[in-house]
């Protein structure tokens, strides 16, 4: 059986049926990995799909990449219903892969050490153009590449020459030291490198992609996600990056709560407040403390959404936090603004300690964090 380290999110781990997952959040359960599929193995042959070795034949092997939530969950239940991850501390579907049929653990901060990513011979237009990416940012931070991560299909060689650069930077205080290099890259001349911020076209084209149901006009997404740091375009080709607040995963481990904490759902609510506290409002997952909340919609909370709060000894009036693990509600709100959002009112609690209200965002297509 493989010696796995402990997972977290931007990890990727492959099956034995060559079945590729991302791993989600930071909380693992004992002898599985909480993760959703992400690519699996099709004889079909069309322009969608990607190629890479197949650990167990070592033969070229076709791959299909699943994009929703949904057809993720469809997939598993159909082909793998042993991978439903059913738990009554958690009201929301996960998928989880037994540790002993795990093969391979493809870990960000490991990518870079590759000698070839340099050269043109032996490594894609997306790995090269990752790789001095980083190499970029790292110079210009003083940033050491160590700290630096590299996910999503690059990381398990299915990449396709329109893929994103995606990756991940550990530790809070090289975090901070990237957000502003990239702060004053956006903000001063960045016509002067090869990285530079969305154009207002790009940025229609974010807002068609994110907000497919309108929910909120184009001059409304456009006063958040303008000043956003963690995306934008390297060689004319999109990059986006998650901040890990910690820069070693066993850090993570240590704190991982997974067996210890319980979060239900009472419904679906929309609201508006004040933002008290945004230490990790950029960071994931990014999180608010938040003031001065004014309940706007209710109609979608379950009908003993009072029974419930009344067992923990709470009101509405208690929700004191954001949670996100999505990038898209990232960077959103910054310290003393005013916002409003809607998401799923959770109630969390962990042992030994009082339980809390949180609005909990990315769940349902619907959802939204804006500036008010």
């Amino acid at each position: 059986m493989l010696d796995l380290e402990y997972c977290i999110e931007g990890d990727f781990i492959e099956d034995l049926m060559g079945n590729i997952f991302e791993i989600k959040g930071f909380h693992q359960p004992q002898n599985e990995i909480v993760c959703f599929i992400r690519y699996h193995p099709t004889n079909a042959i069309s322009s969608l799909d990607r190629q890479k070795i197949n650990l167990q034949t070592n033969k070229m092997q076709n791959y299909q990449k699943i994009y929703e939530l949904s057809d993720k969950l469809k997939y598993v239940r159909q082909n793998y219903p042993e991978y439903e991850y059913i738990s009554e501390k958690y009201y929301f579907p996960l998928q989880a892969v037994p540790n002993c049929r795990i093969i391979k653990h493809y870990k960000p901060e490991k990518f870079l050490c590759s000698s070839h990513l340099s050269t043109q011979e032996s490594s894609s237009s997306v790995q090269r153009d990752t790789y001095y990416f980083c190499k970029c940012l790292s110079e210009l931070s003083q940033v050491p590449l160590d700290h630096f991560g590299v996910t999503g299909s690059t990381l398990v060689g299915l990449e396709t020459p329109d893929s994103d650069i995606d990756i991940l930077i550990y530790g809070f205080e090289h975090s901070t030291k990237i957000r502003e290099c990239l702060r004053q890259i956006f903000e001063n001349n960045p016509s002067t490198t090869e990285i530079r911020p969305y154009n207002i076209d790009e940025l229609r084209d974010h807002y068609t992609f994110r907000v497919p149901t309108q929910t909120i006009s184009f001059y409304t997404f456009l006063k958040y996600e303008s000043r956003k740091l963690h995306q934008g375009k390297f060689r004319n080709r999109e990059f986006f990056i998650r901040f890990l607040p910690f820069s070693d995963r066993f850090i993570y481990a240590q704190r991982n709560l997974f067996s210890t904490r319980c979060i239900q759902t009472l419904g679906r609510i929309s609201l508006q407040g004040q933002v008290a506290g945004d230490q990790n409002w950029w960071t994931t997952p990014s999180e608010l403390e938040i003031t001065n909340v004014k309940i706007l919609s209710k109609t979608d909370l379950k009908e003993d959404y009072l029974q419930m709060l009344k067992e923990n000894n709470l009101e509405l009036s208690d929700i004191s936090s954001t949670f996100t693990l999505r990038g898209r509600f990232t960077e959103n709100v910054r310290l003393l603004e005013y916002f409003q959002a809607r998401g799923s009112l959770e109630v969390v609690h962990i042992r030994n300690q009082q339980a809390y209200l949180q609005l909990s965002l990315g769940s349902h297509p619907e959802d939204y964090l804006i500036l008010q």
